[in-house]
Formats: C-alpha cells, sequence, structure tokens
C-alpha cells in the first residue's frame, strides 16, 4: 500500500511500474497527469479510481495490471477522448468500468470480460454506446447523464440489473430493446429514495 501526498500533480514515469506486491495506492486528487507505465506491471492492484482532476493517462499507464478488477474516472473529469492513452493491455481481471461514455464507447481491452458499467458524465446514452459488452449484466447511470436514447442498450443479452440516478429525466423508446434478462430497474431520487 502506498500513501500520496496532496500536493502531488504528476504520477511519474515508472513510478510503480512493476511493484507486484502493490495492492492499493489512492490517486490524490490534485494530480493532472499519470505518465508512461507509472502503475504498469503492478499485477496485485485491485481498483484505481481516477480523481476529476486527471487530464492526461500516457501510454501503459495501467498495462499488465493482472489483479486489476475495477477501472473507475469520477465525474466531471478533466479527461477529454483522446486525452486518456492507456490501452489495458495484459488487464485480464478487469470486470468492472465506470467513467464517462466515451471511455466506455472507445475502451481499449477485453469487452467479454467487462460485467458492470457505471455511465457517470454525459448528457445523453446514444443507441447501441454499448454493443460490445456481450456479458454486461450490470449498468449504472448517474450523475450528469440526462436522456438515455433510444436503442442505447439494445440487445445486452445478459443485462439483469439496471440502476438510474441522477439528472435522467428521459428515457427514449426501446432504450433496452431485446435485453430478455433484464428483471431489476431502480430509480434514485434526488432524496436518495429508491424505486423498482
Amino acid at each position: 500500500e502506498v500513501g500520496l501526498p496532496a500536493s502531488l500533480t504528476t504520477l511519474p514515469y515508472w513510478a510503480f511500474g512493476n511493484c507486484t506486491s502493490l495492492v492499493r495506492a489512492e490517486i490524490p486528487s490534485g494530480v493532472q497527469k499519470i505518465e508512461y507505465f507509472a502503475f504498469g506491471g503492478c499485477t496485485s492492484l485491485a481498483h484505481v479510481r481516477i480523481p476529476a482532476s486527471v487530464s492526461k493517462i500516457e501510454i501503459g499507464a495501467f498495462d499488465e495490471c493482472r489483479g486489476l478488477t475495477s477501472f473507475m474516472i469520477e465525474p466531471g473529469s478533466a479527461l477529454r477522448p483522446g486525452s486518456m492513452d492507456t490501452y489495458f493491455w495484459d488487464c485480464s481481471g478487469l470486470t468492472e468500468l465506470g467513467g464517462p461514455l466515451w471511455l466506455i464507447e472507445h475502451f481499449h481491452g477485453d469487452y467479454s470480460k467487462i460485467l458492470s458499467i457505471t455511465v457517470n458524465d454525459e448528457d445523453i446514452l446514444d443507441s447501441n454506446s454499448f454493443g460490445s459488452y456481450e456479458n454486461l449484466t450490470s449498468v449504472t447511470v448517474s450523475g450528469s447523464v440526462k436522456t438515455i436514447g433510444s436503442y442505447a442498450f439494445a440487445h445486452c443479452d445478459q443485462l439483469r440489473s439496471v440502476t438510474i440516478s441522477g439528472d435522467v429525466s428521459r428515457i427514449e423508446y426501446d432504450a433496452f430493446f431485446g435485453c430478455d434478462s433484464l428483471s431489476s430497474v431502480t430509480f434514485e431520487n434526488a432524496e436518495g429514495r429508491y424505486y423498482k
């Protein structure tokens, strides 16, 4: 385990590369850049949460993290398409993915292993945004997402549960078309009350 100072703004090149016993590392909220192979080869690292302050993740930052099961980018992230060059090469344990829609749509990893997705930053979920995730079983839509578009989850055959909270105010026609396994949809209102 490693504790990093709040004043840190860059996780440098190879900072923890090949630290095979590293299980936990909290990235401070002031970090803006994660350089090449910063956590590459950390085969025991299980969960990564990227703070909203990070605006650049370089190639290989999390490659060969075979024990990584969860990768999440916080809502309101400074990251944009093209500012994250990591490809999750040999991250064979990754099953949970979360962040803005562009991360989900342009994920560079094994789609078939992703079972759970959280989308927390986008105005609208477009049609068939999740078609590549053939084994997806649960989805959480939160944060600034306002609309779940037509056919957004169409033909996600294994999808069983959906949780909708945050700013969602519209679900368009056939958003869950062909989701034959869907058995639970939970809505959370602003007061934190749940409706199934």
